[in-house]
């Protein structure tokens, strides 16, 4: 069986290995199976599985796969951020040369996409994205020991809820892979039956650490629900992702599993717990909606009154929904301010946040895009 070693050095840490083989339209894995598997692992006496920078893995990768989640999903040798190949496209979040950001309105084929770009943590500045394993040779943030707002710590813990810099953590600490189904389409909620949306799912971490758990258990663990933009939002604009949230008090409340109500927030706070829970001076803040803020707050609605009724939707500023496929009142996640893989500015945030000044005309300013009384532009 001859594998090509050849061509573009692909890789997108933390989305899908199967998407080597996912056709223009979004569908099921469709193509030829030695696009995404080597059956021995060898080809004229070489390992075939390859890493992001073409080089040998040095070991053979479970399910029969050519490379890793970050030498499927890089690519090193320019900034574009969908490689085709054929019928064949590609999410990629790992650029060799610099990528746009923020993403150029009407598209550019080095726009981030929607969840970033690991480019700048990936040459050195931790303040600029995740620390995930396999990135660079020390994968570990200079300053940082921990998730910040973490909640907890220590042997036993960190692995799922303090790092991705760990070699039982990296892209499935937040992603579990492990199958090819739909990802869904833009009208398409992405659930359980499809693996999730992005295959965010509490089985990430639980395979990670628990590789003799069978399948269907960790399939029936819980995910993100979301619908999926065919360009993963390299053309920001009427197509884009839409990812649940949830307005439920769920620490005092019946969670859902891994993911309480499968929502994006919940997931971000497994690791990140104190900045999402602890919102405000009451009572602990523990998701409490009342009292003042002390953090701005996440899982919550976007009120319809005042300056907040102004908002228009936005890839710079995104509002989850309850109901993704019928969208509604937008709720606000920490997605909504940040890129979960990466960004050109620090603290993974959207936009240039030194730049928000009350009273600017500033469009690429997000803060605006909820608070528009704050800004110098006519409404």
């Amino acid at each position: 069986m001859k594998t090509s070693q050849g061509g573009v050095v692909l890789g997108l840490v933390l989305l899908v290995l199967g998407a080597l083989c996912v056709d223009i339209a979004p569908a099921a894995v469709t193509g030829d199976c030695v696009n995404c598997h080597t059956i021995h692992n060898s080809q004229d006496g070489q390992d075939v599985a390859r890493d992001k920078d073409g080089d040998p893995l040095g070991t053979a990768q479970v399910t029969l796969l050519n490379s890793d989640c970050l030498g499927c999903h890089s690519n090193m040798e320019g900034s574009s951020t969908i490689v085709e190949s054929g019928a064949i496209r590609i999410p990629i979040v790992l650029t060799g040369s610099e990528p746009t950001d923020p993403p150029e309105p009407g598209g550019s084929s080095s726009n981030v996409l929607a969840g970033g770009n690991f480019f700048w943590v990936a040459d050195g500045d931790d303040d600029k994205g995740h620390n995930v394993y396999g990135l660079r040779a020390n994968p570990a943030d200079s300053t940082l020991s921990f998730a910040p707002g973490g909640g907890v710590g220590g042997a036993g813990c960190d692995d799922c809820h303090g790092t991705l810099a760990t070699s039982t953590s990296g892209c499935r600490g937040c992603h579990y892979p492990a199958h090819h189904q739909d990802d869904g389409n833009s009208t398409d909620a992405v659930d359980s039956g499809d693996g999730w949306y992005r295959f965010l799912s509490g089985a990430a971490m639980t395979a990670a650490r628990n590789p003799d758990l069978s399948r269907d258990s960790l399939m029936s663990l819980e995910g993100v629900t979301g619908l999926e933009d065919p360009n993963w939002e390299q053309s920001p604009g009427a197509s884009h992702n839409t990812y649940k949230g949830t307005t439920v008090q769920y620490m005092s409340a019946t969670g859902n599993g891994n993911v309480p109500y499968n929502s994006i927030g919940a997931f971000c706070s497994g690791c990140h717990s104190n900045f999402h829970h602890e919102k405000n001076d009451s009572d602990g803040g523990m998701m409490d909606a009342s009292g003042a803020w002390i953090r701005h707050p996440s899982d919550v609605v976007l009120p319809e009154t005042g300056e907040y009724a102004n908002y228009i939707y936005t890839a710079l500023a995104p509002v989850a929904y309850e109901d993704v496929t019928a969208a509604g009142q937008g709720i606000v996640t920490c997605i909504s301010c940040h890129r979960p893989h990466g960004s050109s500015q620090p603290n993974m945030l959207r936009w240039n946040y030194d730049t928000c000044v009350n009273g600017s005309t500033d469009s690429e300013c997000g803060c605006f895009a909820c608070h528009t009384a704050k800004d110098g532009i006519a409404d």
